[in-house]
């Protein structure tokens, strides 16, 4: 071989060598710049409601613990909705597995996670819109049509205090569809059924008892008819015996006759002068339906007697006592219709007699009315030691019969 020949070879064998060289140095560099993008970038992620700092970690691929450091976060369960967190690179472990995967893991987690959080305006699950999925902070789901707070905390058995306070819920009745709503610590998708609506409770009714001064607003039944046990429990208060302290109590079918008055005259305060007596041998009337908690002596603020009387006359089930020269109507729950005038003023003993039709339910008789409202309220105050006022009597005749049994 020539010298020049020899120089070719060595020449062919170094330029072979340099690239082969090159090569190996640029392997890495080349893995780093197709994952480059990914192990620099910065991410930001803006917290959602009933989002967690682990969950939020899970979705970018990175840990809780490099989420919290890059946030500069004390308390990892301390963050707000609508914050907006950075998300660092994946750590190196990620890395190195997307690098050796050809890079396509790392992307994917990001495009799920850039994907996941889709408009909360669509429809929600069972209504064409995104299912109900199972996170580790719950189950997520978007509200579907005619959905509501109550009907997801019946089927998920939770609160409603507990469901609006893990979605940051002012107010329970202002879902809209497709809104995203997290049940905190569910661990299984279950249907959404509608619960059962109930109507609204009673119309409250505010009761005045005239010898005491106390007065007490109450609603008697809740959205299916049903007598509510704590506003029986301020009624028999307000009804009780004032001499001697002594409750009974009070029959419903009282309770939905108050109510139907109240309905009759909304807003008006129910001022009562006499319920619940216990027996006396003294009393005027032996059977009296003050003994037994099913008979009120009152009247509606504002409202003439005589306007109460024949309003009240019209309950099938009742007894209507008048007193024209009294302060109060009285009305109690009986089997058959009952109805008498007693010309007794209060404390007096009882003077039945035939009904004088006067011109009544103007203004006047209203009047009068409150004047002798007063007039029994100062006296009744004035002996709260004695006995309860309204009683009723006995006499003679049809009027009397009904009145015994007042």
């Amino acid at each position: 071989m020539s010298p020049r020949g020899g120089g070719r070879v060595w020449w062919g064998l170094a330029a072979l060598l340099g690239t082969v060289i090159w090569s190996l140095a640029g392997a890495p560099a080349a893995a780093q710049a197709r994952s480059g993008r990914r192990a620099g970038e910065v991410r930001t992620h803006v917290v959602e409601s009933g989002e967690t700092l682990t969950e939020i970690a899970a979705r970018y691929g990175v840990t809780a613990a490099e989420l919290q450091r890059a946030n500069e976060l004390s308390d990892p369960d301390r963050i707000r909705v609508g914050q907006t967190l950075t998300v660092p690179a994946a750590s190196a472990r990620e890395a190195g597995a997307g690098a050796r995967d050809g890079g396509s893991a790392p992307a994917e987690s990001a495009g799920r996670a850039h994907r996941d959080p889709e408009p909360a305006g669509e429809a929600g699950s069972g209504d064409g819109g995104r299912a109900a999925r199972v996170t580790r902070a719950g189950v997520v789901l978007y509200v579907a049509a005619g959905q509501t707070l109550s009907d997801i905390a019946v089927s998920y058995g939770i609160t409603m205090a507990r469901l609006r306070a893990a979605n940051d819920l002012e107010n329970a009745d202002t879902l809209r569809v497709g809104q995203r709503i997290v049940v905190p610590g569910a661990r299984e998708v279950v249907p959404v059924r509608r619960a059962r609506r109930e109507d609204p409770p009673s119309n409250p009714i505010t009761f005045l008892r005239v010898s005491t001064d106390e007065e007490r607003t109450v609603r008697f039944f809740d959205g299916r008819g049903r007598p509510r046990e704590s506003a029986r429990d301020d009624f028999d208060y307000l009804m009780r015996s004032v001499g001697s302290g002594s409750r009974r109590r009070i029959h419903v079918d009282l309770l939905r006759m108050l109510q139907v008055v109240a309905d009759h005259w909304p807003g008006r305060r129910i001022l009562i002068y006499s319920g619940y007596r216990p027996y006396r041998r003294s009393q005027y009337t032996p059977q009296s339906k003050h003994n037994v908690g099913r008979a009120i002596d009152f009247r509606v603020e504002g409202v003439s007697n005589a306007e109460l009387r024949d309003f009240c006359r019209r309950f099938p089930r009742a007894g209507v006592g008048y007193y024209p020269n009294s302060s109060f109507v009285h009305l109690d729950t009986r089997e058959e219709r009952g109805y008498w005038v007693d010309y007794s003023g209060p404390g007096e003993a009882p003077r039945y007699g035939r009904e004088r039709r006067e011109a009544e339910g103007d203004e006047e008789d209203e009047a009068a009315a409150d004047r002798a409202a007063d007039r029994a309220a100062a006296r009744a105050r004035r002996s709260r030691s004695g006995p309860d006022e309204g009683a009723g009597g006995a006499t003679t005749g049809a009027s009397a019969e009904k009145a015994r049994a007042a």
